[in-house]
């Protein structure tokens, strides 16, 4: 579904939060006269770019998850909510043009999807939804082949985008050595610990009995094999005892605060002294430590230079399609 439906989907829901019910059969049957209007309202050319008009058809496939969720509501909508709707669509108009814009400028550079890519990619997104695309195509309300062909465009751009638009940005060796060295932050791997615990539930034994059996293993395990071996003995753990009371490996940020403050000053093979949680008694073996570091600037940069350009991009793109408007004479019929 397009993000700007989407959006719409949930601004609708929200004012039907506030409507009076209706009798089921009722509210539907007034919210598909509304909808229906709506439709009619539209002239059967909605635009036309180069010459070339744009069927009403083609917008009622852009918001047509939309209009099924509004016909099939419960909650009856008003001729205020349908104006609203009434907006939205239009931006769909609006966006429905760049695309086909675009589409066409893709063309003109050589940059086409073959069948087996728009095939390919509608059977990746099929695949992601219970149901395949019986589902795809029921969801969007279009038939397949209207799918598909809104895939191809989308292909056909992000060639033209990747291939020609996009190198045209590529940043200075400076811009990206300064947003690296800016950005510390983003490129920093943090801190990571691994370690494994043996654990007594509070309900099991008293507070002191339950230290003193903690400090009486940590002694005694004076290798990892021991403390597994211990874990799997003594570990009231039920998730981690099979495997030796292993937790896995965490940031600092990730850990309860108890087991984080355990640890601070533990070095690889150590094992803290006994301390409570919420839900017990525990100790905890630092089983090893992997110090923060930044990203390699060979790992970063291509990242970087990618990112800068798309970035530089984005921001001439609609400059490029406002300029492709007045080039290919568009003109709109629906305001």
């Amino acid at each position: 579904m397009h993000v700007l439906n989407f959006r719409l989907t949930f601004v609708v829901l929200l004012m039907l939060a506030s409507v009076p019910a209706l009798p089921q059969d009722e509210a539907r049957k007034q919210n598909t006269k509304l909808v229906n209007e709506l439709i009619v309202s539209m002239p059967d050319t909605v635009a036309e770019i180069s010459g070339r008009k744009i069927p009403k058809a083609y917008l009622i496939e852009e918001i047509m998850p939309l209009i099924r969720r509004l016909k099939q509501s419960d909650k009856a909508l008003t001729s205020q909510d349908m104006a609203k709707v009434g907006e939205a669509a239009k931006k769909s108009l609006g966006l429905l043009i760049e695309r086909e814009l675009l589409f066409a400028l893709a063309g003109r550079n050589s940059c086409t999807a073959s069948q087996e890519e728009i095939d390919a990619q509608f059977a990746k997104i099929a695949g992601a939804v219970q149901g395949g695309p019986k589902a795809i195509v029921a969801e969007m309300g279009v038939n397949e082949n209207s799918i598909k062909r809104k895939i191809g465009q989308g292909i056909a751009i992000e060639k033209w985008m990747q291939r020609k638009f996009i190198p045209g940005f590529t940043p200075t060796a400076k811009e990206v050595e300064d947003f690296y060295r800016n950005s510390q932050n983003v490129f920093l791997i943090p801190e990571k610990a691994a370690i494994s615990h043996i654990f007594i539930s509070s309900g099991s034994m008293d507070d002191k009995k339950a230290a003193a059996k903690l400090e009486s293993l940590r002694t005694a395990a004076k290798t990892a094999d021991l403390f597994r071996k211990m874990a799997k003995e003594s570990s009231q753990d039920d998730k981690t005892r099979g495997n030796g009371g292993a937790l896995g490996e965490f940031t600092p940020s990730e850990l309860p605060k108890p087991f984080a403050d355990a640890i601070a000053k533990l070095s690889p093979g150590q094992i803290s002294a006994p301390f409570k949680s919420l839900r017990g008694w525990h100790i905890v073996r630092l089983d090893a430590r992997t110090e923060a570091k930044y990203v390699p600037t060979a790992e970063a940069y291509p990242v970087i230079k990618k990112y800068l350009a798309e970035k530089k991009a984005t921001s001439k793109l609609s400059e490029l399609i406002e300029s492709e408007k007045k080039r290919c004479g568009c003109k709109i019929f629906w305001d």
